[in-house]
């Protein structure tokens, strides 16, 4: 038997970027050509969420990656974010978030805030269960 989760997940979501009901917070990389002068907030600290603190500043975008712990994701890659001025932020939670004019103040656990244009979310997805439920697997 093979499972293939593929099509029946769902992304993580954090309740405190919801309550923003904003088209500012993603939680897969947006498809934008170019990031010029934007800043991005990356959450996670996986592989997926390095993949897309590359993409943004491959198009121009300034990257601040929140990670709860460590990242887990590539060590080359990680290297990669910093040496182009990407700011990683470890055992960093978001604990508040509203408008500031135009951007997303992120407020962090130590009491900062963080200023951005745009949040991209990457912390896993969930599965389906309840259609496997239904289909009583």
């Amino acid at each position: 038997m093979i499972l293939a989760f593929g099509l029946l997940h769902f992304p993580r979501k954090l309740s405190v970027l919801d309550q923003l009901n904003s088209k500012k917070v993603f939680y897969k990389v947006p498809h934008i050509r170019d990031y010029d002068g934007l800043q991005v907030a990356i959450v996670g600290a996986g592989d997926s969420a390095l993949d897309a603190a590359l993409m943004v500043q491959e198009r121009n975008g300034q990257v601040d990656l929140l990670s709860r712990s460590e990242p887990i994701g590539k060590a080359q890659m990680l290297q990669h974010i910093q040496n182009s001025g990407g700011i990683v932020h470890t055992k960093t939670k978001i604990s508040a978030a509203k408008f500031s004019g135009d951007q997303i103040a992120l407020t962090l656990n130590d009491g900062s805030i963080l200023n951005c244009d745009l949040v991209i979310v990457q912390i896993g997805f969930l599965a389906a269960e309840e259609t496997f439920d239904r289909l009583d697997v």
